[in-house]
């Protein structure tokens, strides 16, 4: 449960760090959804899913180590209240 709870937020954290522009107009989920699901079928396959994961840890890995601290963690995690901040106000 905590490492899917983990993987859940690292994905928000980063649609939320590179989200900028589509975030405006789109609700939180649906940009998650669709950067997911990189075949456009309207599911997100498990091979998707890892992928997706991948890329956000990568994103949140800010010194490349292979390993995010919790640090990096908090970053990722103040990023995504800005980006959310100025989704909630593109409103």
């Amino acid at each position: 449960m905590i490492r899917t709870t983990t993987v859940i937020t690292t994905m928000l954290i980063a649609v939320f760090m590179i989200g900028g522009c589509a975030i405006a107009q789109q609700k939180p989920l649906q940009v998650i959804y669709e950067a997911a699901d990189t075949d456009g079928n309207g599911l997100i396959s498990e091979a998707e899913w890892h992928a997706a994961a991948q890329k956000r840890f990568e994103l949140l890995d800010a010194n490349k180590d292979g390993n995010i601290s919790q640090e990096e963690m908090e970053a990722g995690k103040a990023a995504m209240k800005e980006r959310f901040k100025t989704f909630r106000s593109g409103r």
